[in-house]
């Protein structure tokens, strides 16, 4: 969970504009590498915004993460073309190293 100051730092760089609430999203998990749900709640009060509604943006997008996370963020593609070239062979070694 983040500091109360450092949320309302954050909302006050944005003008505390409901607006620029992906905006907030980004800046919360850059501070914290997830989103909290104490923190969530606390911008919603703050924002005079249903919950569900940031809910809604916070798992529609998938840069988003409402779980803790490590520091460093690993992701292979495994799109078609990417599959086709071996990615699963990548994730295998990539597993298999951590």
């Amino acid at each position: 969970m983040i500091e109360t100051g450092v949320l309302d730092r954050i909302l006050d760089q944005h003008g505390r504009d409901p607006a620029n609430i992906i905006a907030i999203l980004q800046d919360i998990q850059a501070e914290a590498n997830w989103l909290p749900r104490e923190d969530l709640r606390y911008v919603c009060a703050e924002l005079s915004i249903p919950l569900s509604k940031m809910m809604g943006l916070a798992t529609f997008y998938r840069a988003f993460s409402l779980e803790p996370r490590g520091k460093h963020i690993m992701s292979v593609c495994l799109g078609t073309a990417c599959h086709v070239r071996g990615a699963e062979r990548i994730v295998g070694a990539v597993e298999r190293e951590l």
